[in-house]
């Protein structure tokens, strides 16, 4: 089952469940796995990839610990060398959900949940984390030891039970999604230059009716979905700049996408 895409260089990259693999497609190839597509990186007690991102040559994704396990496992893969390097529970027994690349810093920026995957087991920790993790400007050279290491962490609110880094709101900030079975969705604007615990005071309200949101390529714009439509929002700015999609009530959307300059949408 694929959970993650990429592509680059010609290559289709996909991560897939149950085994944390990524394997490596050629379009311009005859297809006939193993050969093509091959596995190119197996991530060590990997099951669920999770979340993903890249830098133009490396592929990053976490996946969730098998069932019953808490965790998870980080993966950087080279495209170009065909290196791959681990780092098994980063964050301990935390989980990583949200994982983004820094084109400005070169690190990757996350946030996590203390749930093991469908919570098949009891957490350890009653607290989530945002984090940094890599080594700054790595983007031109080949995977090294280290560039998965977290480099600091802050504590997500009290009572948030997932936190996500969702996109960029301009000089060192990014907006940021705390889950909470207490409030729901709310959101801040974290400095992950001077990255501290946030506090509740902190949080800020989604606009009425709000569901979900996705970046949407430039600083401080979001999509964001509501139960009939998506609307284009500046965040940094608190305001809506214009409708997107209109759905009607007999085609409920499920879920949507960001994909360059053009949404996807799936109807229930």
């Amino acid at each position: 089952e694929v959970l993650r895409t990429w592509k680059m260089g010609g290559k289709v990259y996909m991560a897939a469940y149950a085994g944390g693999e990524l394997v490596q497609y050629d379009p311009s190839e005859h297809p006939h796995f193993p050969e093509n597509p091959r596995v190119v990186a197996d991530p060590p007690g990997g099951m669920r990839p999770v979340a993903s991102a890249d830098d133009g040559r490396h592929l990053y994704y976490a996946s969730n610990a098998g069932y019953g396990k808490l965790g998870c496992s980080l993966t950087k893969y080279d495209t170009k060398t065909g290196i791959a390097i681990y780092h098994e529970n980063p964050l301990g027994d935390q989980a990583i959900p949200s994982l983004v690349h820094d084109s400005v810093t070169g690190l990757l920026l996350c946030g996590t949940t203390y749930d093991a995957d469908c919570r098949s087991c009891p957490p350890t920790s009653d607290r989530c984390y945002l984090a940094r993790i890599g080594r700054k400007n790595a983007k031109n050279r080949s995977p090294k030891e280290g560039d998965l290491k977290v480099r600091k962490t802050a504590l997500a609110p009290l009572g948030t039970r997932s936190a996500r880094v969702e996109g960029p709101m301009g000089k060192g900030r990014w907006l940021c999604r705390f889950n909470s079975e207490e409030w729901g969705q709310k959101w801040a604007s974290v400095d992950f230059q001077k990255l501290k615990d946030v506090g509740k005071e902190e949080l800020q309200d989604f606009p009425a009716g709000y569901l979900d949101l996705r970046y949407a390529g430039r600083v401080g714009h979001f999509v964001l979905r509501f139960e009939d439509r998506l609307e284009l929002w500046d965040m940094a700015k608190g305001r809506c700049l214009k409708l997107l999609v209109k759905i009607g009530p007999r085609h409920p959307m499920s879920k949507f996408w960001v994909i360059g300059r053009s949404i996807y949408y799936r109807r229930k």
